[in-house]
């Protein structure tokens, strides 16, 4: 039975782990229930449905990647730094597959609080960066940083859906990438 002041958390982590060993779509409440030790009274206590607790862990997985954060930052140029913040969330999609992926973009199509929200295309992180991508002319456009990151965001999402509606069936990194270089344009030369 699971510590009180712990119950949402690790019913959160025995229902990834479900999720991970059978498929999202073949996990039920009762079965997280069960595996948890607790009552459905308690899962819905803490969570409205199997997206809820997704989308739970996922809001908790972000704030923990902070030591992954600083080791992107400490990266020598702005452009790095950039395509290791969005790679790193590509990762993340990829390690936890197409099905919990899937899951995770439904959610957010429903509105709900996710890491499409949150990830790390926000004005905290990757805005700055394309901005001075901009000042040193690695990246050359009439667009301002913010409208950048939008596009990028949009971009991202879009490849990230057309993985999981193909079954995973092209590698996601390389695909964003492409299309991220096709996009952007970088110009290499003037990376310091």
């Amino acid at each position: 039975m699971m510590e009180k002041n712990n119950n949402k958390a690790q019913l959160s982590e025995i229902g990834m782990q479900l999720f991970r060993e059978n498929g999202f779509a073949n996990v039920t409440i009762l079965e997280i229930c069960k595996a948890a030790g607790v009552t459905r009274n308690a899962f819905y206590y803490h969570f409205s449905d199997k997206e809820d607790l997704l989308c739970f862990y996922f809001a908790d997985v972000i704030p923990s990647q902070n030591e992954l954060f600083e080791q992107i930052l400490s990266l020598s140029s702005d452009w790095e730094k950039l395509w290791c913040l969005l790679e790193a969330h590509l990762q993340l999609m990829e390690r936890e597959g197409v099905g919990i992926t899937r899951a995770l973009m439904k959610a957010s199509l429903d509105n709900r609080e996710t890491i499409v929200k949150d990830y790390v295309l926000t004005n905290t992180w990757c805005v700055p960066l394309i901005q001075n991508c901009i000042q040193t002319g690695v990246i050359q456009t009439p667009l301002s940083a913010e409208e950048v990151n939008f596009l990028m965001t949009r971009m991202l999402l879009g490849v990230i859906v057309s993985w999981c509606n193909k079954d995973g069936g092209f590698e996601l990194v390389p695909t964003f990438r492409k299309t991220l270089y096709d996009f952007l344009q970088p110009n290499l030369n003037r990376i310091n």
